[in-house]
């Protein structure tokens, strides 16, 4: 027991601590100085938008940040094609133009939660 003690201790005193060196300053294009100082500060959007139909227990337009709650789970435990509408904000106009266009994943996604709120099933 006093070995295995004493063999710690060595380890812990061997340990060197190195400096670590310093970043070399990278060099920039104008172009990307600019888009640097643009977005300096700048926080990463984790917001999800609900763009799909409307529904009894779930507003379109409805917004979540880091994850969803337990009431939207459970909706998405029931009908998985409501967890595809959850886009990042700045998708937005784009999904919701897809889900009129018939063909694209966003039209069928749409279609299922309909399908899913009148109880159909195919």
């Amino acid at each position: 027991m006093a070995i295995d003690k004493e063999s710690k201790d060595v380890k812990k005193s061997l340990k060197v601590e190195r400096p670590v060196p310093a970043a070399e300053p990278s060099v920039l294009l104008p172009e990307e100085k600019k888009l640097a100082e643009k977005n300096e500060g700048a926080v990463e959007l984790t917001q999800r938008i609900y763009v799909g139909p409307n529904m009894p227990e779930l507003p379109k337009y409805t917004v979540v940040e880091d994850g969803y709650t337990p009431h939207i789970e459970g909706i998405i435990g029931r009908c998985p094609a409501v967890d595809k509408m959850f886009v990042k904000i700045p998708d937005m106009n784009r999904v919701e133009t897809r889900s009129a266009e018939a063909g694209t994943r966003q039209h069928r996604d749409y279609n299922l939660i309909v399908k899913y709120m009148t109880g159909k099933d195919e």
